[in-house]
């Protein structure tokens, strides 16, 4: 499974400047990782044999979001940027942060 995440979107003003945006997004990482370790720790606790794994890519760059579907409606992004965070998601280690 994949989750995306794009920092500034819908409202860049939420998130001003490169800089800051860079942050949000980069605590987001650590914070993904943090989690699973956490709840993997808590799995091994409760003798659960179950362990999850994230992999996190981070990229930026410029994309085009926008509503897709007739009936479904889904927020979706494309363009090289996202291409290349999904490709740099792919490429991290699991409970890593591979960065562009």
């Amino acid at each position: 499974e994949y989750y995306m995440v794009a920092a500034g979107l819908p409202d860049p003003d939420v998130l001003v400047g490169d800089r800051q945006r860079a942050l949000a997004i980069t605590a987001l990482a650590f914070s993904m990782v943090q989690v699973m370790d956490i709840i993997n720790a808590e799995s091994e606790m409760r003798d659960l044999g179950v362990t999850l794994q994230v992999q996190v890519g981070i990229h930026s760059g410029e994309a085009i979001a926008g509503i897709i579907g007739h009936k479904r409606f889904q927020y979706d992004l494309c363009g090289d940027a996202v291409n290349t965070a999904a490709r740099m998601c792919s490429y991290s280690e699991p409970g890593c942060i591979n960065v562009s």
